[in-house]
C-alpha cells in the first residue's frame, strides 16, 4: 500500500515546526476521516494559531489517501500568485523566498513574518479575477506531494529547499507593510482596493486546549461519552459505581466543602452519556479533562491523557507514551487491581466496607422505607451476569449488587 501524501510529508513539516494539516483526498479543502468516509473539516484554522499534537499527527497518518496542506500563521506566511501577466512585477518587488511551490498555475512563496501585523487578503478586479492571495493567520495551502484536484497530477516545489528541510526561522522574513506593497503593484494590473476580500481573525481566539474545538478532540470526547463501560471504571475513582447506563463517583481531586473524609463523602462526580457533571461544584467536565485531573497530568501532558482515552476505545495511535513512569498513576493501577480483585472474591465485604452509614432521613433510606430500590439493576447486563457466576454460592442469574456508596441525592448533598 502506497504511504498518503501526509505520510509522507506531514511528520516531517511538524518536526520542522509547522501545523500540518490533512487534505480530503481530490480537493483543496482540509478534511476529516470517520466511519470510512471523508467530509470536510470544521475548526481546521484552530491550528492557525495552535499546534496540533504529535498523538494527532500519527493518527491522521493512518487516514488513507490523506492529502498533506499547512496551516498558515504563528509566523508562517505564503504569497499564491496566480495572475501571470504580474508575475515579473512581483518577483521583482518580492524579498526571494527560498522555498517555493507550484500546482497548475501561477507559484506560492513561502516567508516568515509578524502575522499579527501581516493579515490574509485576496487581492482581485472590480470584476473579481484573482490576483494575489496573501495567505496568513485563518489560511492554509496545498503542499506537495499531494494530488492537485483540476490536473490529477502531484503539487511539486519549486526550489531545491523545501518546509521538509527549511525551519520556519530560516525563511525570508516579510516585512509588517508587504500587503501595500503588493496592492501598489497591483494597480497597473486593474486592482481595486474595494474590490478585494480581507480576512479579520476573530476577536476572541478560542482556546483549544481548554475546550477541545478541534474535530479530532471532539470526536474523541463524544466517543468516550457514548462508551462509558469501555474507560470509566478503569479510572478506579473512589466509591465508583454504576446506576444503569450512569456511573457516579467521589471526584478525587478536589477536597469535600463540609471537610468529610473521603470515605464518608458523596458520589457526586456524575457520568452520563450527555455529560459529566460534579453535583458538589455544578463543574461540568470533558472526558479528557477527567483523564488528566484523575491521573494529575498537567498541560503538557495532555498527548498522555488522549492516548490513554483513545486506547480504552480502541483508536491506535502509532505511538507509545509511557503513562507507568508517574509514580502516582503507579500506584492508582495497582490499588485499582487490588480493589477489584476484592470486590469480585468478596462483594459484600466490599459493598459494607464502602458504604457510609447514612443518616436518619437520607434518601436511600427513604426509597427503602417505599420499597423502592432504583439502584439495583432488574436486567442486568451478560457480561454483570457472568462475573457473578465466577462467586461462590451465588446464581448466575441473580441480577448483581452493586459496588461503592449508594447514591445521594443531588439536592441534599451539593455541597459535600
Amino acid at each position: 500500500m502506497i504511504d498518503s501524501p501526509f505520510t509522507q510529508a506531514g511528520p516531517g513539516l511538524y518536526e520542522n515546526g509547522y501545523s500540518p494539516i490533512p487534505i480530503m483526498p481530490n480537493s483543496k479543502l482540509p478534511g476529516t476521516y470517520a466511519d470510512e468516509s471523508w467530509k470536510p473539516a470544521k475548526g481546521w484554522n484552530d491550528y492557525c494559531t495552535t499546534r496540533p499534537s504529535q498523538l494527532q499527527i500519527n493518527y491522521w497518518s493512518k487516514w488513507p489517501n490523506a492529502g498533506v496542506g499547512v496551516a498558515c500563521g504563528l509566523g508562517l506566511i505564503c504569497i499564491d500568485i496566480d495572475f501571470e501577466p504580474a508575475m515579473d512585477a512581483l518577483l521583482e518587488m518580492l524579498p526571494h523566498s527560498n522555498v517555493q511551490k507550484k500546482g497548475r498555475k501561477g507559484i506560492s512563496l513561502f516567508y516568515r513574518g509578524n502575522t499579527d501585523a501581516i493579515r490574509s487578503r485576496n487581492f482581485r478586479t472590480p470584476e473579481r479575477v484573482g490576483l494575489v492571495d496573501l495567505l496568513a493567520e485563518g489560511k492554509q495551502t496545498v503542499l506537495p506531494p499531494s494530488i492537485h484536484p483540476d490536473t490529477g497530477e502531484p503539487y511539486y516545489w519549486w526550489t531545491d529547499d523545501t518546509l521538509l528541510d527549511v525551519s520556519l526561522d530560516q525563511l525570508t522574513e516579510l516585512p509588517d507593510d508587504i500587503a501595500e506593497r503588493i496592492g501598489e503593484v497591483l494597480k497597473a494590473y486593474g486592482y481595486n482596493p474595494e474590490a478585494d476580500r480581507r480576512y479579520e481573525p476573530p476577536s476572541e481566539v478560542p482556546d483549544v486546549s481548554q475546550y477541545h474545538s478541534t474535530d479530532f478532540f471532539r470526536k474523541l470526547n463524544e466517543d468516550a461519552l457514548s462508551n462509558l463501560h469501555a474507560w470509566v471504571g478503569k479510572l478506579a475513582l473512589p466509591k465508583g459505581r454504576w446506576l444503569g447506563a450512569k456511573y457516579r463517583a467521589v471526584a478525587p481531586w478536589r477536597s469535600s466543602g463540609s471537610g468529610r473524609a473521603m470515605a464518608k463523602r458523596h458520589p457526586n462526580l456524575s457520568f452520563d452519556p450527555s455529560g459529566i457533571q460534579d453535583f458538589g461544584t455544578m463543574e461540568t467536565f470533558t472526558p479528557i479533562n477527567v483523564v488528566m485531573k484523575t491521573m494529575e497530568l498537567g498541560e503538557a501532558q495532555r498527548d498522555a491523557a488522549v492516548q490513554w482515552l483513545g486506547e480504552q476505545l480502541g483508536y491506535n495511535f502509532g505511538v507509545e507514551i509511557d503513562l507507568r513512569s508517574r509514580r502516582k498513576e503507579a500506584a492508582q493501577m495497582a490499588e485499582a487491581a487490588n480493589r477489584d480483585a476484592a470486590r469480585i472474591a468478596e462483594p459484600e465485604k466490599a459493598i459494607l466496607e464502602a458504604a457510609p452509614s447514612m443518616e436518619p432521613g437520607s434518601w436511600v433510606e427513604r426509597q427503602m422505607a417505599a420499597g423502592a430500590t432504583p439502584w439495583v439493576k432488574t436486567n442486568p447486563q451478560p457480561y454483570e451476569v457472568a462475573a457473578l457466576a465466577t462467586i461462590t454460592g451465588v446464581l448466575a442469574t441473580v441480577p448483581a449488587e452493586p459496588a461503592g456508596e449508594a447514591a445521594e441525592d443531588p439536592s441534599t448533598d451539593a455541597r459535600s
